[in-house]
């Protein structure tokens, strides 16, 4: 499978301090909804919180980081392609102008419940990870 063109980015001024581009707000807002639309506000900000952190580690920009294959299920979802609720909007925002609910070097979650990758629910139980709602948030690596 082919990973997704990005969309066309523009960047939007928010505040007198910080800016935001548009185009990774939106993806990001779809991602929020797509993986943890039904979640409180503070596991939607700790999704976001992921792919910000990962983007970071890796280099990359939001919009790369959420359209890597494999990355994030909800890209593949009917609700990651459906306008975003306001409230996942708010979220991206919130997360974007720094907000955060999580630990710099986490960069993954999962659902305990619905994963079948058995490597990622083990690194899960034996790394140091946050429990929220229905994910558990999770470093790749054991903090030092």
């Amino acid at each position: 499978m082919k990973p997704l063109p990005a969309p066309k980015q523009e960047v939007k001024e928010i505040s007198n301090v910080i800016e935001v581009d548009r185009g990774e707000a939106e993806i990001l807002a779809r991602l929020i909804e797509s993986e943890a639309g039904t979640e409180s506000d503070e596991g939607r900000i700790a999704v976001a919180n992921i792919v910000m952190n990962a983007a970071k580690l890796n280099g990359t920009t939001i919009i790369t980081e959420v359209f890597t294959e494999g990355r994030y299920n909800g890209v593949k979802t009917k609700a990651f392609w459906r306008l975003p609720s306001e409230q996942s909007r708010k979220t991206a925002l919130l997360a974007l102008t720094g907000t955060s609910v999580l630990p710099e070097h986490f960069t993954y979650f999962l659902n305990e419940k619905t994963a079948t990758n058995k490597k990622m629910l083990q690194m899960s139980r034996s790394n140091q990870s946050i429990k929220i709602g229905s994910h558990i948030f999770f470093s790749y690596f054991r903090a030092l």
